[in-house]
């Protein structure tokens, strides 16, 4: 009797996994595709300078190019001061930050459109794509944030002691803002509008987080600005780094605990989505 190799597809059981436990299987899967992650990383560096003459130093030099234009325009004073600031220091401080933060937003929306493709022929899990380009939004955020440090000690001198604290509000930030990237990605590919949208809004939302205008003495926004994640973010680190006080505690342990939250559901929700976004390819 001849025996023949049989394929048995069985039912997950993913829809039964829990918060933790959704977290715990996508650091899993990072865990088992780190090197595949990994050599994403470095052809995804190397692409960007191919075919150029000064290679490399254009992944270093592009990334401070922003920081040199505000700073540019804060020595021409086209921008007040800041509660006695300076606004080079305040600018490019919020500048660098923005980038950060809106990254943590829009960077799992515009990766997952852009890789469901790829990642519906290979094994690798969508987490591994957006985990790439998180890789590659902190190196371009330690790039300016060399730059920024420079800013700073020359105008401002030494940040207060305070700024100790500065990761653990990165850190919540990431948490809100990646959250709610990771949900708007898996609806983005449904309604593609989405990318657009929050492309549309971030571009007004600079201007309205307090990043290069003091929106503070601004009657109708300043009722509004412990309403506004992004202000209360950025506004806490500036702050921590030159006078050692929290401007909105109340607010950032607000965002903090809700995107704790928020980031726990969206682990979950994209876990268990993810075998439905690869019919979007």
């Amino acid at each position: 009797m001849m025996s023949e190799e049989l394929t048995v597809y069985s039912a997950r059981v993913e829809k039964k996994i829990g918060f933790v436990g959704a977290l715990t299987a996508l650091a899993e899967q990072f865990r088992i595709h780190r090197w595949h992650i990994g050599q994403l990383f470095i052809r995804d560096f190397s692409n960007s300078y191919q075919l150029t003459r000064f290679g490399v130093i254009w992944n270093y030099l592009l990334p401070v190019v922003p920081i040199t234009v505000w700073v540019l325009l804060s020595g021409l004073r086209m921008f007040p001061s800041f509660n006695g600031v300076s606004s080079v220091v305040w600018v490019t401080m919020g500048v660098t930050l923005w980038f950060l933060f809106s990254g943590f937003l829009m960077l799992p929306i515009t990766t997952v459109e852009a890789k469901i493709r790829e990642g519906s022929k290979s094994d690798l899990p969508l987490i591994g794509f957006v985990i790439v380009g998180y890789a590659q939004l902190f190196f371009d955020t330690m790039v300016r944030l060399i730059a920024t440090a420079g800013v700073f000690a020359f105008f401002q001198g030494v940040p207060d002691p305070a700024a100790i604290a500065v990761p653990l509000v990165v850190v919540a930030a990431f948490l809100f803002f990646a959250g709610i990237g990771l949900i708007l990605a898996v609806f983005n590919l449904a309604y593609r509008d989405i990318a657009k949208v929050v492309a549309m809004v971030l571009q007004y939302g600079m201007l309205l987080s307090g990043i290069v205008f003091p929106i503070t003495e601004v009657p109708v926004l300043s009722d509004f600005v412990a309403w506004n994640p992004f202000f209360v973010f950025v506004d806490s680190i500036r702050t921590l780094c030159v006078a050692g006080t929290l401007s909105h505690p109340a607010a950032l342990a607000g965002f903090s605990a809700s995107g704790l939250l928020i980031f726990l559901f969206a682990c979950r929700f994209f876990y268990l989505s993810e075998n439905r976004l690869k019919g979007f390819s």
